[in-house]
C-alpha cells in the first residue's frame, strides 16, 4: 500500500494529521481517554441534580432528534438547598440503547428512538435528568443548494431552487412519454449553441424501435434534433439513455422550459446531423423532476430529496452535502486530485446529488469533475492504481454526455485492474493477500464495463486508448463476459469461517482460514461490489448469505458501541503489513462503507432488525467528530458520502 494511504496514529491535534498529508482514513476518536475522576467530598450534600448545559435537547418538551448531542453537568445541594459545585461525577444512561452517555463528561448522543435519562452518581448519591425522548422528526434544512454557474464555478454563497417546469411541460409519469426539461447554458456564452447531452430514461419508456418518435419542444416549438441510443439497457431491453442534440439561442443565464415527447408519430422537423460530443457540454437540456431522475437508476437506488426524507439524519446529511460541496468546488473546481490522496468517486456522488434534487449545478460539477479525471488521469495513465479507480462516475459521465472516450477509457481501466488481480499475482482476487479495496475496485470497474455493454474489448479500442507494456489484445483477455461470475465465486471462497474477509496483510503470522484480521471499511467496499453484482447481473443466492455472515461478525466483534464506530482494523489481526497487533482505533467517519451492506441486507431479506443497526451506524457517521473533519479533508468528505444516498434509500424501504 502506498505511503499516502498508510495509517497515521492520531495522537496529536487534528491539524497535524492534515499537515502530514490529509491521507489518513481516520478522524480523532469521539471520546478520548480521560483521567479517573476524584470523588465528591462535600459531606453536607443531600441530593444531586443534573443541569442542562448546551446541545440539541429541547428542554420545553425534553426531546432530542436522532443523532443529536447535548451536555449535562451534575450539581449538589445540601439540606438547606445550598448549591455546591461537583467534581468526579460518574454519568450513565438509563438505557444505553437509546442514549449513549460519556461517563466522565455527561455528554449524550441520541442513538435510537425511545426514551431514557442521564444519570449521575457521586459519593453514593444519584440524580437524573428528566426523561428525554429521541424523536424521528426534524425540520427540513433551508434550500441552500448552490446556483448553476454561468461560465465559471458559482460563488460559494450563491443559492438557488432547482428550476421548475412550465405548466405546459409538466412531467406526467415514468412511461407516459413526456419528460419536462430545462435548457441551460454552462459555458458563459450567449447566442445560438449546440445543446448536447444524454437524457436519462426510465425502465420501459423507450427502445431502439421508437427513436424516430423522439421530439424536443422548446417553448412549445418542435426542434430539429439528432437522437441516438447510448449503450446500456434495463433487463427488459429498454434503453437507459439517449443522446439528444439541437441548436438553440440560449442566454448566458437563466433557463428555458422544454419537453421531451416520446411517441405521437415521426418528427415534423428534418433530423439534424450529428455534432461532436463534448466532455463538458456548453449547454444541456436536463430533466427537472427529481422523482423521474431517481427512477432512472443512473445512480442506483435513490429517493428524491425534500420531501420525504427516510430518516431524521437524511436532512442533516443533505444540508452538510450542499454546504461542503459548494466549499469544495470553490477551492478545487473540477480538479480530480485537489486535496485528495485517493479517489472515492466524487463525480458519482455529485451525479447522485443531481438525480435526487434535479439541481443542474450538481450535474455541471459532476460532469466537469469526471471530464477532468478522464483527461487528467485516466488517459495519460497506462495503468491506473486501484485506490484512484473511480469507474462509477465515468460510467454516468458517458450517459450524461455521450462521450465515447469515457466509455472506452473505462474499459481500459477495467481490463488493467483485471490484469492486476489475475491468478498468480499477489493481489489475486481469489487469493489471501487481503487488500479488499483492491478487489472491490476491480469488481466495480468490471460491473460498470458490463453496464455500458463493453465487457468485450471493442475492435476499435486502439483508436481510444493504448495500454502499457503490451498490446491491447493482451490485456483484453483478462476481462471477458464470464469474468465477473468467476470472480464472485473466487471472492466468496476467501471468506473465512468467522465471516471475515481480509488476509495476510492484516494478519502477520496469524492468518488462517478460521481467523485473522481485516480492514473493516475495505470489506464494506467489497460487500458493496458483491451487492451490485446481485442487483444488476444475477441474484446469486450465495451473496446474501455471505453478507449476513460478514456483517453479523462485524457487529459482534468490530463495533464499538461507546464510539458508535467500527474498528479501523480488526483487533484480531495486525495493522497494515505490521508485525504487531492492531491497536484500538474506531473510525466513525468510515461508517458509511458498512452502513450500505447492513441497509441492503435489511431490504433484500425483509429483516427489520438490521434497520436499528443502520440507525446507530448512521448516528455515528453524523457525530461532530466525523462531520467536523469533512471540511478539512475532501477525501474524508467523499468517503462519508460514498453510496450514502443509496444507504438512505434502502433505509427508506426502497430497493
Amino acid at each position: 500500500m502506498p505511503l499516502s494511504e498508510s495509517r497515521l496514529l492520531i495522537a496529536a491535534p487534528i491539524a497535524v494529521c492534515i499537515a502530514l498529508a490529509a491521507a489518513c482514513d481516520s478522524t480523532p476518536t469521539a471520546l478520548a481517554a480521560r483521567a479517573v475522576p476524584s470523588r465528591l467530598t462535600l459531606a453536607s450534600a443531600s441530593r444531586l441534580e443534573l443541569t442542562f448545559l448546551a446541545g440539541d435537547v429541547d428542554t420545553t418538551t425534553w426531546t432530542v432528534r436522532l443523532g443529536g448531542a447535548a451536555n449535562f453537568a451534575a450539581v449538589a445541594y445540601d439540606s438547606s438547598n445550598n448549591k455546591f459545585a461537583v467534581s468526579g461525577a460518574v454519568y450513565h444512561s438509563s438505557d444505553d440503547s437509546v442514549l449513549a452517555v460519556d461517563s466522565t463528561t455527561g455528554q449524550l448522543l441520541a442513538v435510537h428512538l425511545g426514551a431514557a435519562s442521564v444519570v449521575a452518581t457521586v459519593n453514593g448519591i444519584s440524580g437524573s435528568s428528566p426523561v428525554i425522548t429521541v424523536v424521528d422528526t426534524v425540520a427540513p434544512p433551508p434550500d441552500s443548494t448552490p446556483a448553476p454557474p454561468d461560465s465559471t464555478p458559482a460563488p460559494p454563497d450563491s443559492t438557488a431552487t432547482p428550476p421548475q417546469p412550465s405548466p405546459d411541460s409538466t412531467f406526467v409519469a415514468p412511461g407516459s412519454g413526456q419528460v419536462a426539461l430545462m435548457v441551460q447554458r454552462f459555458d458563459g456564452g450567449s447566442g445560438v449553441v449546440t445543446v448536447s447531452n444524454g437524457i436519462p430514461l426510465t425502465k420501459g419508456l423507450a427502445n431502439e424501435s421508437n427513436l424516430g418518435q423522439f421530439h424536443v419542444r422548446v417553448n412549445g416549438a418542435e426542434q430539429a434534433v439528432y437522437v441516438r441510443p447510448l449503450a446500456g439497457h434495463f433487463k427488459d431491453g429498454s434503453l437507459r439513455a439517449v443522446l439528444v442534440q439541437f441548436d438553440y439561442d440560449v442566454p448566458a443565464s437563466g433557463a428555458i422550459p422544454a419537453t421531451l415527447v416520446i411517441g405521437g408519430g415521426p418528427r415534423t422537423q428534418p433530423d439534424l446531423a450529428a455534432r461532436p460530443t463534448q466532455q463538458v457540454p456548453a449547454a444541456a437540456a436536463l430533466p427537472t423532476d427529481p422523482n423521474y431522475l431517481a427512477a432512472s437508476r443512473w445512480g442506483g437506488v435513490l429517493y428524491a430529496a425534500r420531501p420525504p426524507a427516510p430518516s431524521v439524519l437524511a436532512a442533516q446529511f443533505d444540508a452538510d452535502y450542499a454546504r461542503l460541496e459548494a466549499a469544495d468546488w470553490s477551492k478545487c473546481g473540477p480538479r480530480w486530485g485537489c486535496n485528495r490522496t485517493a479517489g472515492y468517486d466524487r463525480a458519482y456522488i455529485l451525479y447522485q446529488a443531481w438525480q435526487r434534487t434535479a439541481n443542474p449545478t450538481y450535474w455541471y460539477h459532476a460532469t466537469a469533475a469526471a471530464a477532468d479525471y478522464v483527461k487528467g488521469y485516466i488517459v495519460p495513465s497506462g495503468a491506473p492504481t486501484a485506490w484512484w479507480a473511480q469507474s462509477e462516475g465515468m460510467a454516468v459521465h458517458y450517459w450524461a454526455t455521450g462521450d465515447e472516450m469515457s466509455r472506452y477509457q473505462l474499459r481500459k481501466m477495467a481490463e488493467m485492474l483485471a490484469w492486476m488481480v489475475r491468478p498468480g499475482f499477489s493481489a489475486y482476487i481469489g487469493g489471501t493477500y487481503g487488500d479488499d479495496r483492491f478487489r472491490a475496485k476491480a469488481m466495480m470497474a468490471a460491473l460498470d464495463a458490463a453496464m455500458l455493454e463493453i465487457s468485450t474489448q471493442p475492435a476499435d479500442a486502439g483508436n481510444y486508448y493504448k495500454s502499457v507494456g503490451a498490446a491491447n489484445t493482451y490485456y483484453a483477455s483478462y476481462l471477458t463476459p464470464s469474468t465477473l461470475g468467476t470472480w464472485v465465486t473466487a471472492v466468496l471462497g476467501t471468506q473465512r469461517t468467522d465471516g471475515q474477509f481480509g488476509g495476510r496483510y492484516y494478519s502477520y503470522g496469524t492468518w488462517s482460514p478460521d481467523s485473522g484480521g481485516q480492514s473493516n471499511y475495505m470489506v464494506g467496499m467489497l460487500l458493496s461490489a458483491l451487492i451490485r453484482y446481485y442487483e444488476e447481473v444475477t441474484p446469486d443466492p450465495r451473496i446474501p448469505d455471505a453478507v449476513k455472515k460478514c456483517i453479523d461478525d462485524m457487529w459482534t466483534r468490530e463495533w464499538e458501541p461507546s464510539q458508535l464506530a467500527f474498528e479501523y482494523h480488526s483487533l484480531r489481526g495486525t495493522d497494515e503489513g505490521a508485525k504487531v497487533a492492531a491497536h484500538p482505533n474506531p473510525e466513525p467517519g468510515l461508517n458509511g462503507f458498512m452502513a450500505h451492506p447492513f441497509a441492503w441486507y435489511a431490504r433484500v431479506t425483509g429483516d427489520g432488525s438490521y434497520d436499528a443497526k443502520v440507525d446507530q451506524i448512521l448516528a455515528g457517521l453524523a457525530q461532530p467528530v466525523s462531520r467536523n473533519w469533512w471540511a478539512s479533508s475532501p477525501k474524508a468528505f467523499d468517503e462519508a458520502f460514498s453510496h450514502l444516498f443509496n444507504t438512505l434509500a434502502y433505509r427508506a424501504g426502497l430497493r
